[in-house]
């Protein structure tokens, strides 16, 4: 995407989030909450699914930061490879594949 695609999409969910408060009777802080909440909810069931359907809905955010942390240093370990570099998108996937594997494997005991 462009840059001007990019600023406004983000100038428009900031704007958004500011007009809560004159749709409805909501304060800011709880507008931000109930969108937060419901990003939650859409992307909950996706990130169970990936990540191995634990019935511990606590341990689900840090496994999630987990297999984003994974996934950097993998893309950039293998980025420096000349094979990957010339080909970004069998770098993501396999960037994407062991770091869904990596974190998979991890049982919420470990990952404490």
């Amino acid at each position: 995407m462009n840059k001007k695609v990019v600023s406004v999409i983000l100038v428009a969910s900031i704007l958004s989030v500011f007009l809560i408060n004159f749709v409805s009777a909501v304060t800011l802080l709880e507008g931000i909450k109930s969108v937060g909440d419901s990003i939650i909810k859409i992307l909950e069931p996706f990130f169970r699914a990936l990540l191995g359907g634990e019935a511990d809905a606590a341990m689900l955010f840090p496994k999630v930061l987990f297999l984003i942390l994974i996934f950097g240093i993998i893309w950039l370990s293998l980025n420096k490879i000349d094979f990957f570099s010339e080909y970004p998108p069998i770098l993501i996937i396999i960037a994407s594949i062991v770091s869904i594997l990596a974190v998979r494997g991890v049982s919420s005991t470990e990952l404490i």
